[in-house]
């Protein structure tokens, strides 16, 4: 804590902090809604969770904790965990659950469709540079040093590869468990597990869209010039 607090952005620091609580605590309401939208749920999650935090940072504020400091800032904040995640994001946005989907998704929600080109962007732009990058990390890589100069020992090394392993190990864990336990052939489970649910995105019917345009010129009438 001390450490953060002696960077030249404490404010933005703290302003990243209660963005991440805040998404954290959103992705809880929404994968759990019928426990987490009771009565003081979200409340008790957050005075939880923000206990967790302080008790592991307290270790920051010892003698050696800028040498912990430095080993989570070198490995759990790299750029590689966010290469990985943002590949694998765009591969499923734009191949498994489809661009032309996701399109007609924000066309519904914005009232406005997307140009071709974000779909170039989601299918090949984006996952070609973050493969390119990717490969440059580890080929430009460097085992972390001291500010003296001196490398970390082998264990540390390992300790900070496991940290930022542990942000993306969850993905191919929930691949290969989903791939185990849906029934089929070897085929049949990859075809039933690339395509999204088959649903139509938007109003149904013809009420339910003239309701929705309705709801966007409603929506849109006080801020014309923002559009």
């Amino acid at each position: 804590m001390t450490t953060i607090c002696k960077t030249h952005y404490p404010k933005n620091t703290s302003c990243l902090y209660v963005i991440g609580l805040e998404t954290l605590t959103s992705s809880m309401i929404d994968m759990f809604p019928g426990q987490m939208r009771r009565p003081w749920r979200r409340e008790i999650l957050l005075v939880v969770f923000s206990s967790f935090i302080f008790l592991l940072q307290i270790t920051l504020t010892t003698q050696g904790g800028v040498y912990q400091f430095e080993l989570i800032d070198y490995y759990g904040a790299n750029g590689i965990c966010v290469l990985f995640v943002s590949l694998v994001q765009c591969v499923a946005v734009g191949w498994a659950f489809g661009a032309e989907r996701i399109r007609d998704a924000l066309e519904d929600m914005t009232g406005q469709r997307p140009g071709v080109f974000y779909t170039v962007c989601w299918r090949y732009v984006t996952p070609l540079i973050c493969t390119v990058c990717f490969i440059g990390f580890f080929l430009d890589f460097q085992p972390l040093k001291t500010s003296d100069g001196s490398v970390y020992p082998n264990w540390a090394n390992n300790l900070g590869w496991a940290i930022a392993m542990s942000s993306v190990v969850t993905i191919p864990i929930c691949a290969v468990s989903k791939f185990y336990f849906t029934e089929g052939s070897f085929r049949q489970r990859l075809l039933v597990l690339w395509r999204p649910v088959s649903d139509v995105v938007g109003p149904k019917t013809k009420e339910e869209r003239s309701l929705n345009e309705t709801e966007m010129k409603l929506l849109s009438a006080p801020f014309p010039d923002m559009l």
